[in-house]
């Protein structure tokens, strides 16, 4: 199968690499020229414009910040979707809402191109050891199968639902650890107003039923050793956590502590432009005039 990867950023670079490094023909674009630059200096295959790139493609990833751009890339001036062929296959790895994934899958059905949602969990460092875990949702389940080899090579895919199922599982469990994210820093800010350092309220945590993914990694890496410097934008958590909020808005769910943390990082993101998610710490200590 041949590959258009489309998005070079800090996880399509090392996604893109994993693909070539298990042998697939693939051809990468970035609307950034320090992306295209970065990808070609490592010995990937690059195209300087969309226009062209789609048409000798079995399958095409999009790794991109957010929905909008995952639709302009496909159904704008030059978008890619008019340059198809029948059969190809577009994996959308990036982290978007499910309802706009729905409305992506019919607008390339009519052109005969099948959609499978399939976005990650696993930052950067597991993008570079091929550890993604990949959520993947398709009313083409036979597709899927089709490309799990392309998958696989990044990571673990599963096939979670129909098309949308992936978007919204990654939402989901983006909330959930943006929530405990939040919740953590919150105790350590609490634990240092008695007198106990971050670091021995991290080490009760991290051997009681406080724990987390992000208490056991992230905090000791980044947060504690305040470097903050994950590799993951306080503006996509925030983003991931909005799309959970409207989904339980959509389906008029009763779920308040989806609004407060979707309230919490917008906020934070807000206050903290440009900063990494693991920075949710300083804007705990700021809001509770610890800093």
């Amino acid at each position: 199968m041949r590959i258009a990867f489309i998005g070079l950023g800090n996880m399509g670079h090392e996604m893109a690499l994993r693909l070539i490094a298990n042998g697939f023909d693939v051809a990468g674009y970035d609307s950034s020229e320090a992306g295209r630059a970065k990808f070609a200096a490592v010995g990937g295959t690059v195209v300087d414009q969309l226009a062209g790139l789609g048409g000798d493609r079995d399958v095409i990833i999009t790794m991109l910040p957010d929905g909008g751009i995952v639709q302009a890339v496909l159904f704008g001036d030059q978008g890619l979707a008019q340059q198809l062929k029948p059969g190809a296959i577009v994996i959308e790895m990036s982290s978007s809402a499910p309802t706009d994934t729905i409305i992506t899958a019919q607008r390339l059905a009519e052109k005969g191109v099948i959609l499978i949602d399939a976005p990650v969990s696993g930052g950067v460092a597991g993008a570079r050891d091929g550890r993604l875990n990949i959520m993947a949702g398709t009313a083409d389940p036979a597709a899927f199968d089709k490309v799990k080899p392309v998958l696989d090579a990044m990571g673990n895919a599963r096939l979670v639902g129909g098309t949308g199922a992936g978007h919204a599982a990654k939402a989901i469990n983006n909330f959930v650890a943006a929530a405990a994210i939040a919740a953590t820093s919150e105790g350590l800010v609490l634990a240092e107003s008695f007198g106990l350092s971050p670091e021995t309220m991290l080490d009760v945590i991290n051997r009681s039923s406080g724990r987390s993914a992000s208490s056991e990694g992230l905090f000791p890496a980044h947060v504690i050793p305040r470097t903050f410097s994950f590799g993951f934008a306080m503006s996509l958590m925030a983003k991931d956590a909005g799309i959970a909020a409207r989904m339980s808005e959509d389906r008029q769910a009763n779920l308040p502590f989806v609004a407060l943390t979707s309230g919490q990082w917008a906020a934070a993101r807000d206050a903290l432009p440009g900063a990494d998610f693991s920075a949710m710490q300083l804007y705990v200590e700021k809001q509770a005039g610890v800093e």
